[in-house]
This record gives structure tokens, sequence and C-alpha cells, in this order.
């Protein structure tokens, strides 16, 4: 089965690799937006409403450290997706993205 023009041009890696049959899956709610910096994409201890594929750029995923103190804990790219949170089952993250 062959790949949809959206899925052939995607730049993220997640949705280029999967097979036809589970992209279509996706497909209909798939909605292509431009982000600017700086962009809250998850906040602590909130509903996740959208994940995000990345085509091109990054996301920086921060936890509170001790003391409240932020620290950046994860880069995401094209070779990911925001929401894992989500994957898991789970509605919200204790990270900023």
């Amino acid at each position: 089965m062959l790949k949809s023009a959206l899925q052939a041009d995607s730049g993220s890696q997640i949705l280029a690799s999967l097979l036809p049959a589970d992209f279509r899956l996706l497909e209909e709610n798939l909605t292509q937006v431009e982000l600017h910096v700086p962009k809250q994409l998850e906040a602590p201890d909130k509903r996740i409403n959208h994940i995000y594929f990345f085509e091109s750029g990054f996301a920086s995923v921060v936890a509170n450290g001790r003391v409240r103190r932020p620290m950046e804990i994860a880069l995401i790219g094209r070779e990911g997706m925001t929401g894992l949170a989500v994957i898991m089952g789970h509605d919200r993250s204790p990270n900023d993205t």
C-alpha cells in the first residue's frame, strides 16, 4: 500500500515511518501548525490537549528539580513527539514542554 502525499512529505520521522494503514488512522486528526518561540506546548500537571510531531526545530522538556529549580531533561525534534504521557495512558505530565 502506498503512502499518502501528506505522509510522504512529512518532515516528522515518526509519521513518515508509519505503515500507511496506521498513518490513515491519524491523518484526519492531523493539522499542520506553525509554532512561534516561545510557545508552551505542555504545562505541568495540566491536561494535554494536543500532541505535536515536529517537521523542523525542537522543543525542550523542563522538570522542576530540587527547590523548584528548572532543569532541562529532554529535547524533542523530528524523530520524536510531545504528549508521551498520553501514550502511557495519562492525560497530563509533571513537566513543562
